[in-house]
């Protein structure tokens, strides 16, 4: 799952249903601009969240997680993309104009 924020995106990920015989070491997390483009982002220990910062709000980035164990790296997760942004700013002009109250 991939959650946007102010210049991030928080990714978080579960295990994989099989380590393939040997525990898992760590996961690497792949990134792109483009859907289906990602290379390798960063290699992290047995963690199940990534916070991938200092991006660019309102671009779009894609990502992939794989497993890794003694025997290797496996296969990479089904994509996600998030496209971080801030909230907006204050709304401006506001006015307020004094009326006449009739009762009925």
């Amino acid at each position: 799952m991939a959650t946007a924020g102010n210049s991030q995106t928080i990714l978080t990920w579960s295990a994989p249903a099989s380590n393939g015989g040997s525990s898992v070491t760590g996961y690497k997390v792949y990134r792109g601009t483009t859907s289906g483009a990602e290379t390798l982002l960063t290699t992290l220990g047995n963690v199940l969240t990534f916070t991938n910062t200092g991006l660019t709000n309102g671009q779009t980035y894609y990502y992939k997680v794989s497993a890794v164990n003694a025997v290797g790296e496996g296969s990479l997760s089904a994509e996600v993309s998030a496209a971080p942004a801030t909230q907006p700013t204050a709304t401006l002009n506001l006015q307020a104009t004094l009326g006449t109250l009739r009762l009925c």
